[in-house]
């Protein structure tokens, strides 16, 4: 083989070798545009919601009536989100802590917030940076709250109409206690004395636990209160002389409404769970299912049922409409309120 036949062998061998490089620097571009491709594509595809757990902000100290409750509705949540919802207490000025957290977390559905109507009574009481009916996003209504005027076994008063005589009989003399300065209680009673043209003696309690022992031990004469009064009302140790719902309450069907007694007041103070506004409505939609089935949960029920609540849902746009009307009664009692400015 002479000079010319290795050079004609080793240039067909390098055009191999070229060819070869040239196929492989292909696939290589081919795996790298795939690659990117596959990166865009999970890049665009929405996150599953929820992918992690959801805190509930719970505006009252562990161990109440309300937390209670609002921790088996959150075990009965939790099973149909597939994730956790973890409770968290943040007690303290009438809800605007729990509300602070709630408004300064991202507004992405991750956190949200037991809400009692009494929030909406906040901006009469306190200046605030915020508006709660501009910027929580309601989600649905869960239950409500039988509020009813309860007095003594042994007191004088048989009926309501009975406290309300012997109080413009005896100005200022009548000494009625409430669960607390500007709750319901004490706004109901504010309303219909301020009708009646009474003057009384008003007592806030810390709560119904510190009410209902005033009553019983007649400290107090007439006690104004929601949950705790119905084992003692059906032991015969208190008498309840009237609600203030819209219709009589099945459990005590003798007992009269303040509408019944001509007083076109009533309230049952329900409450639900609210997220801040701006989550999205897909979102807002999957908590309301999700929260709709854990309302009447037989185990969130029967927790309701021993707190002297009832299940009241409201779907989210229900619940919505509710609201205004209540923001306009609270700005009809913000003249029983002093503002602490």
């Amino acid at each position: 083989m002479d000079n010319r036949e290795d050079l004609t062998i080793a240039g067909a061998s390098m055009r191999r070798r070229r060819e070869w490089c040239c196929r492989l620097a292909a696939l290589a571009a081919i795996a790298s545009v795939g690659s990117l491709g596959l990166g865009a594509a999970r890049a665009s595809r929405p996150e599953r919601w929820p992918s992690r757990p959801i805190m509930l902000l719970v505006p009252w100290p562990a161990g109440g009536p309300t937390d209670l409750s609002m921790r088996v509705l959150a075990r009965a949540a939790s099973r149909e989100l597939g994730v956790p919802v973890v409770v968290e207490n943040k007690p303290g000025a009438g809800g605007v802590i729990a509300l602070g957290t709630l408004l300064t977390s991202p507004h992405d559905g991750y956190t949200i917030m037991q809400l009692p109507i009494t929030v909406y009574r906040l901006p009469y009481q306190q200046n605030l940076s915020f508006d709660p009916a501009r910027d929580i996003a309601p989600i649905l209504q869960i239950s409500e709250v039988t509020f009813g005027v309860v007095v003594n076994r042994n007191s004088r008063f048989q009926s309501l109409r009975a406290i309300l005589a012997f109080a413009k009989a005896n100005p200022g003399k009548l000494v009625v206690g409430s669960t607390g300065y500007a709750s319901t209680p004490h706004l109901v009673m504010a309303d219909l004395f301020a009708r009646e043209s009474i003057d009384y003696i008003h007592v806030p309690f810390k709560g119904a636990s510190d009410e209902l022992l005033a009553v019983q031990s007649e400290t107090i004469m007439v006690g104004v209160v929601g949950t705790g009064f119905a084992p003692l009302v059906d032991n015969g140790q208190l008498r309840l002389l009237a609600t203030f719902s819209e219709k009589r309450s099945p459990r005590w069907p003798d007992t009269p409404t303040l509408k019944e007694l001509g007083y076109d007041i009533s309230t049952t103070s329900p409450y639900g769970l609210g997220a801040a506004r701006g989550t999205s409505e897909a979102v807002i939609l999957r908590l309301h299912d999700a929260f709709r089935v854990a309302t009447l949960d037989p185990e969130h029920v029967a927790m309701l049922r021993k707190y002297d609540q009832d299940v009241a849902y409201l779907d989210t746009a229900g619940f919505s409409q509710y609201l205004k009307r209540i923001v306009e009664l609270e700005q009809r009692w913000s003249r029983f309120i002093t503002p602490s400015r």
